[in-house]
């Protein structure tokens, strides 16, 4: 994962799925609280390297506190 995310509510994401892409709703499977898990899940993969990953896209992302500081 990197710092460039298509889309930047993980939550949102999982819970309603993204079709066009062939990404499933999970809101029917899993509770609120697993959702949740599921998205901090994806949030602690920043800054990992994994191998044969595709190019970047998406739009740069810089979290909030992080622009405060700014």
């Amino acid at each position: 994962m990197d710092t460039r995310w298509i889309y930047k509510k993980y939550f949102t994401t999982v819970k309603y799925g993204v079709p066009e892409k062939g990404m499933i709703s999970w809101q029917s499977q899993l509770s609120p609280s697993a959702m949740q898990k599921v998205s901090s899940y994806i949030l602690t993969l920043g800054g990992t390297n994994p191998p044969n990953q595709k190019e970047k896209q998406g739009t740069l992302y810089v979290p909030e506190e992080t622009q405060e500081k700014l």
